[in-house]
């Protein structure tokens, strides 16, 4: 069963009065702005050519899912109860319901029933009740979407390789792969997971693409790409993101924020497997990067050290940074370097403690209190949120006090300049360029506010945000 295929869905009601049908239109659209291609008669004014029975009975054999829309009406016409009007359509559709479950080994992989939210659980036919989870509409509307596309995922089991659980131990761990594949499951995600299927098909020669977040972040694991591969397969990315406004060009924005979210979650793991981590495998905490920009900052030390990386934008408009990537200068080097590096770290990771200063070089050292501010909150970036930290300092650099300062908290400080061995796997300018044009090319990321875990360099001029 092909991909288009397994998307489909038919929606089976019974007309009882005009506000159940407007709500079975709601719950149509709202699937359908999700990449299910869903079948109901309401852009019929006409009978079909066919007619109204075969038309139905062609649904339910093509369609993956198919909703019941648990009525009184609906129950009467499923359970063959005696009524006093036709409702032919519905009966009939019944009928075959329970044929399929028969000739299936009293097996359901098709039929879920669903309940409007003023409705009751008895109104569900009693031969599904085996399979009833209580799904409402609209409240429910994501768990509907989950129970279409466990469907889905059942319906591609024979055709698709299970995930091998314990191949997936990529070097930079694990908390950007369970980031990447909780978006992918979303709505947005699966959506854009569906758009990128037939791309990798045609530009990676899949014969059987990842049809789910998981699949696709343990291929992306495992597959041995190089270079050039990558950069392709950041360019489908971007790529996918036009195939979804392409199918859906008025998608709600919420399912467009999704979709960016996996596409920047996956786009980040793509970027992270150029760093050649290979080039700084000795345990320092001090990186020299060949650059200057926070987001290659942000790749690296995700890709060095683990860590979620989430991209938030900056004061450039056209490139991102990471959410907890904190510049700062140092004003003084010499005996008062270490004192003035952990001012500055604490003002940057804790700026709503009310001890801070502005002057770091007549505070004095931090007090215990405030060490101990600054050894919690690096904690919780790291082990409480699972998020990547680095800090980027610039000024009159002592490099044996700055790596003391990074060993003894165990966070990354980034450097520019050139490594001893080659540490990225594609010039830095092309990596920025390739995140540029990804970046450029959001429509809800850009928009969130700019938050205080972005910094500008202590004494630089600030540039305006777009």
């Amino acid at each position: 069963m092909t991909s288009e295929q397994q998307l489909k869905v038919f929606i089976s009601y019974a007309w009882e009065s005009e506000a159940l049908r407007e709500a079975v239109r709601a719950l149509a659209q709202w699937l359908e702005e999700r990449n299910c291609e869903v079948w109901t008669d309401h852009d019929k004014n006409l009978a079909p050519t066919p007619g109204w029975i075969t038309w139905m009975r062609s649904c339910l054999k093509d369609a993956v899912t198919v909703l019941v829309v648990a009525t009184p009406s609906m129950k009467a016409s499923w359970d063959e109860e005696w009524q006093p009007r036709g409702r032919r359509g519905t009966r009939a559709e019944g009928a075959w319901a329970r044929q399929y479950i028969y000739e299936n080994g009293m097996q359901n992989d098709k039929f879920v029933p669903i309940i409007p939210d003023d409705g009751s659980d008895n109104d569900v036919p009693e031969f599904l009740r085996d399979w009833s989870c209580g799904l409402r509409f609209p409240s429910g509307n994501e768990r509907i979407l989950d129970a279409i596309f466990e469907a889905q995922r059942r319906a591609g089991a024979q055709s698709v390789a299970p995930v091998d659980q314990s191949d997936f131990d990529w070097t930079i761990g694990d908390h950007h792969q369970r980031l990447a594949v909780g978006l992918l499951d979303e709505g947005g995600g699966r959506a854009l997971v569906h758009a990128l299927q037939g791309r990798l098909a045609r530009n990676f020669n899949l014969s059987s693409p990842p049809e789910t977040g998981e699949a696709l972040v343990a291929w992306l694991a495992d597959e041995d790409l190089n270079e050039k591969a990558l950069v392709r397969l950041l360019r489908n990315i971007r790529g996918a993101l036009l195939d979804i406004d392409k199918r859906k060009p008025a998608s709600a924005p919420g399912l467009r924020r999704e979709a960016e979210q996996a596409a920047a979650a996956l786009y980040c793991l793509t970027a992270f497997r150029l760093v050649n981590c290979a080039a700084h495998s000795n345990g320092d905490y001090i990186v020299r990067v060949p650059c200057k920009d926070q987001v290659i900052f942000a790749i690296v030390t995700t890709a060095l050290f683990g860590g979620a990386l989430h991209l938030i934008p900056s004061n450039d408009p056209e490139l991102p940074t990471g959410r907890h990537i904190y510049e700062f200068k140092i004003p003084s080097g010499g005996h008062r370097f270490r004192q003035a590096l952990e001012w500055e770290a604490h003002n940057a990771l804790c700026e709503n403690r009310r001890e801070t200063t502005s002057n770091a070089l007549d505070a004095g050292e931090l007090n215990e209190v405030q060490r101990e501010n600054l050894i919690a909150r690096i904690g919780s970036i790291r082990e409480e949120y699972e998020e990547s930290l680095a800090l980027i300092v610039g000024g009159a650099i002592d490099e044996e006090s700055l790596r003391s300062f990074a060993n003894d908290h165990e966070v990354p400080v980034m450097l520019e300049g050139v490594p001893e061995r080659e540490l990225l796997r594609l010039e830095a300018n092309a990596i920025r360029a390739e995140i540029r044009e990804f970046w450029l090319r959001l429509q809800t990321i850009q928009d969130w506010p700019r938050t205080k875990s972005h910094r500008q360099p202590r004494n630089s001029k600030s540039k305006s945000a777009s």
